[in-house]
């Protein structure tokens, strides 16, 4: 009896797999045509991950093919199946490396992600404790800049620097490249404590020039031109000391970026300059707003008609936000704002070199190609961490504090909820346009973008 259950279990299984495979073609290949036996999916995958050379698409038909077909063991003990299978078919030989590829299941998503789901970021927030970890951090960041600018082409950021962006504090020997909505309200804040105004100068210069931060740091850190630069950090060379277990020079500038995703700082500069009244909340209007007046008023002019056409009238109502996935929670919002989905319209037809800085590529704007080396690179994402370790790098640990002016407390959604909303009303289409927009910032600082089918970084 022992012996017949286990006959009759073999059977079973082979049944099932057999079902399984059969399956599996009829909804899988195009049988039409006796002379062509065409994998649907493959007529289903985007054009971009169809351009191989015509010499090794037959291979890459075919290994799309294996990789496929791992799904039908994924319900099932697949070492046991394929014993299974090679006691009734003693003829069918499975190679090792066959063997390694279909039992691996990390070489491929099992589970299709639903259009639904937030994108991934891929973002990584190393654990910093000591000054040696930071000063290797960076170092590691700044090679893979290097190796972005040697492999990309990133048209633009290879241009010489402008040095009328930069912010150059002597007294601190600091030089930063704002990434504006990267942390920038905080460290024009920032650059006012390290020249060592009281809190009592902070808020007058504060006073004297209300919501203008650039303003309020230049006040310390006027623009510097590229010989006074060039020659600071010409003098910081060639004195070394040790300090924490770290050799650096004595009189070492720092140069400063931040950076931040390039998508989520997208979506984050739409949001606060176009999505609604930009100012103060109480006295905003259409004629006041900056932003509106230089931007907003053109995009919606040109793109409003097409953008009806495709979501419909309805979607710019007040009950949808006039066209906003969420409700605005600072200012105030109507139908002559422009949506993302018209902004993404805007951005694909106007070159990046005439984008507003807070939302030009990180790479463009501070020319990171062009031979000024940035040797300090943060990340938005691990600000805390990182800031308070190159605090200590500036002995500055008493000046330097998180100061979050622009954090957005009332966001009830998560960062990947946030941008989930936004880039669903884009065709990967207009995703992989816009990717390429922002290739620079995702290569040469480490970014990925994982959404639907897309892998993007």
């Amino acid at each position: 009896m022992m012996l017949a259950g286990s006959k009759w279990t073999k059977v079973f299984v082979i049944a099932v797999f057999n079902f399984l495979i059969i399956y599996y073609v009829l909804t899988n290949f195009d049988l039409s045509d006796d002379k062509k036996f065409v994998p649907k999916f493959l007529t289903r995958l985007p054009k971009y991950s169809l351009q191989n050379d015509t010499d090794s698409s037959d291979v890459k038909s075919t290994e799309t093919l294996i990789d496929s077909m791992k799904n039908i063991l994924c319900c099932q003990s697949k070492e046991k199946v394929m014993e299974e299978i090679s006691d009734q078919e003693p003829d069918i030989v499975i190679s090792k490396e066959q063997r390694l590829r279909l039992l691996d299941s990390a070489e491929i998503e099992l589970v299709t992600r639903s259009p639904h789901e937030p994108p991934l970021l891929g973002l990584q927030t190393p654990k910093l404790e000591s000054l040696k970890q930071f000063e290797q951090l960076m170092g590691a960041r700044v090679k893979l800049l290097r190796r972005g600018c040697a492999a990309t082409p990133q048209p633009g950021s290879q241009s010489s620097i402008n040095y009328g962006y930069l912010y150059v504090l002597k007294a601190r020997s600091l030089v930063w490249c704002p990434v504006y909505k990267a942390a920038s309200t905080n460290w024009c804040h920032n650059l006012l404590h390290l020249a060592g105004k009281t809190e009592p100068q902070v808020q007058e210069l504060i006073k004297k020039h209300p919501n203008q931060p650039n303003d309020q740091a230049r006040v310390v850190a006027p623009v510097s031109g590229g010989s006074e630069v060039r020659q600071m950090m010409a003098e910081a060379r060639g004195h070394v000391s040790r300090r924490g277990g770290v050799t650096r020079d004595r009189g070492h500038v720092t140069s400063l970026l931040i950076v931040r995703h390039p998508f989520d700082r997208l979506v984050s500069a739409f949001r606060d300059k176009l999505e609604q009244c930009h100012g103060m909340p109480e006295n905003c209007t259409l004629r006041t707003n900056w932003y509106y007046n230089q931007y907003g008023i053109k995009i919606v002019s040109q793109w409003r008609g097409k953008a009806e056409n495709k979501f419909g009238r309805e979607y710019f109502d007040k009950k949808n936000n006039f066209g906003a996935p969420y409700p605005v929670n600072r200012s105030w919002r109507d139908i002559h704002y422009p949506s993302w989905w018209e902004f993404v319209q805007y951005l694909l037809q106007t070159t990046p070199h005439s984008y507003d800085e807070h939302w030009r590529p990180a790479s463009l704007y501070c020319s990171v190609c062009s031979g000024f080396e940035f040797n300090t690179i943060l990340h938005f994402e691990n600000i805390e961490a990182e800031e308070t370790l190159l605090a200590d790098r500036l002995q500055a640990s008493e000046v330097i504090h998180p100061r979050w002016e622009n954090k957005n407390s009332k966001e009830k959604q998560s960062k990947e909820e946030v941008l989930g909303a936004y880039f669903r009303l884009l065709t990967d289409a207009e995703i992989l346009k816009l990717y390429k927009i922002y290739e620079g910032d995702f290569v040469n600082f480490g970014y990925k973008f994982n959404f639907r089918r897309l892998k993007l970084g």
